[in-house]
């Protein structure tokens, strides 16, 4: 009558089985449901307001691990701070001017409307065009290690 779940592996009577069956063998019957709505149905089942309030802790962690790394940095010397600010204004423009990408085919506002995807691009290019013409930034050097005079016990008090 129709087709078999294989689709376009389905076996004419006179020919020979295509796909991984073999000649003779009757074509393999799903033994299992899809995965799709074994998954889907739990998963539609929560709450709204869990799902909306799960996604605000994981972007609020991920703030917090931004800011941890930021405060490593040192934004007042050299060309940090020129590339984070402009990189923090462009990944906060979707959010402040999201009429700003109306006028963007499809595709670039799908890409662009994300403060992520605006901002990450922005501070790479950036960091990687102020890193090779920005001014060099020197490394203070290690102080060499004193070794203990003779006759002296390491670890005591001279």
């Amino acid at each position: 009558m129709g087709a078999s779940w294989h689709g376009a592996q389905a076996v004419a009577a006179d020919r020979a089985p295509v796909g991984p069956n073999q000649p003779g063998r009757p074509a393999r019957q799903p033994t299992r449901p899809p995965v799709g709505p074994t998954v889907s149905r739990p998963l539609a089942a929560i709450p709204e307001p869990v799902v909306e309030a799960a996604g605000l802790i994981i972007y609020a962690v991920i703030a917090t691990i931004g800011f941890g790394t930021l405060s490593r940095e040192s934004l007042s010397h050299g060309t940090n701070g020129i590339v984070v600010a402009p990189a923090l204004c462009v990944g906060l423009l979707p959010v402040f001017a999201p009429e700003m990408y109306a006028g963007l085919p499809v595709w670039a506002r799908t890409v662009r409307g994300s403060g992520v995807a605006a901002g990450a691009p922005a501070a790479v290019v950036l960091a990687a065009v102020f890193g090779r013409l920005g001014p060099k930034e020197e490394k203070p050097r290690a102080k060499p290690v004193e070794e203990p005079s003779a006759g002296a016990e390491v670890g005591s008090d001279p």
